[in-house]
């Protein structure tokens, strides 16, 4: 019998195409059992519907890596109700938020001097440890009492805020509320806004002109300012060679799970969590397995 591991990677007789995953978090069963302990019963819930924790995960990783299918299509491809597919996505997302400070962390005395000693070769900025950036999240018209929310009718979307480091794996991620869609707002609003302004002075987090200097983060001068010295414009030219990380990681994080480029979940407290747990499996997926997206995006060119 395959192990869930196999079924991860050759697809479960589903035609499922995944990334690697760190299965110590995703793989076990011990995991399984303490997602009933920590009140996100994903076990417990499968068993009402006759699926197995493993389908379980296996039908919202499905669900998260493809683009355009409706919920009918993929409760039809697994033969399970929309109800049990709704449960599925909530209870999954719920479950991985409930780890995320086991995943996305703010990294130790020592990866910090890795990515420092990274950062530094790399662009020749000093005490560095990682780019912050954020990306729109595009989402289906909200329930009815959510729609206030949004100024436009038109234009519903969700900003993530991420931190990434040298291996492009999150450090840090925020979601903004509804409606939030100004970087500067979202960045005001975020945990991470509030630790830096107590923060120590030893490293340094590199963003673009949306976000605020301050002793922990760094900015490039006003691109429109014409009396910028040739010392500052190379200035500029090190951050942005530098923050170009954040967007790469953003990049792959939807070529992983592609429902980001259009989340059809309509609750949006629901929606912040489906992100977040992108995330989570993002930093839990294998570094390297990236090369498989670059190749299949080659072949449908």
């Amino acid at each position: 019998m395959e192990s869930f591991q196999d079924q991860l990677q050759f697809g479960f007789s589903y035609d499922i195409k995944t990334p690697s995953y760190n299965y110590s978090i995703l793989g076990s069963d011990v995991h399984l059992e303490d997602m009933e302990s920590s009140g996100h019963s994903l076990k417990s819930n499968s068993r009402a519907y006759s699926i197995s924790g493993e389908k379980t995960i296996l039908i919202f990783l499905w669900f998260a890596g493809q683009q355009s299918p409706s919920y009918r299509d993929v409760s039809r491809k697994f033969r399970i109700s929309i109800g049990a597919l709704f449960r599925i996505i909530s209870d999954v997302s719920q479950y991985l938020n409930s780890i995320i400070h086991e995943v996305v962390k703010w990294p130790s005395s020592e990866e910090q001097k890795s990515s420092k000693l990274h950062y530094l070769k790399k662009s020749g900025l000093p005490s560095v440890i990682g780019c912050i950036g954020n990306s729109n999240i595009r989402v289906t018209k909200p329930l009815d009492n959510y729609v206030h929310c949004w100024e436009s009718d038109k234009n519903f979307r969700f900003v993530l805020q991420g931190v990434c480091n040298e291996k492009n794996k999150f450090i840090d991620i925020f979601v903004g509320s509804p409606g939030v869609i100004e970087s500067s707002m979202v960045f005001k609003n975020s945990p991470l806004c509030k630790m830096f302004s107590r923060a120590p002075d030893f490293f340094l987090i590199v963003g673009n002109s949306n976000y605020p200097k301050t002793h922990n983060l760094i900015s490039p001068h006003n691109a429109k300012d014409k009396s910028l010295t040739p010392k500052q414009l190379h200035f500029n030219k090190k951050l942005m060679k530098t923050s170009a990380d954040i967007d790469h990681t953003f990049i792959l994080l939807k070529m992983r799970f592609r429902q980001l480029y259009h989340v059809k979940l309509r609750d949006p407290t629901r929606t912040m969590n489906f992100i977040k747990a992108c995330c989570i499996l993002h930093n839990l997926s294998d570094e390297d397995d990236y090369t498989y997206f670059e190749n299949e995006e080659m072949l449908t060119e």
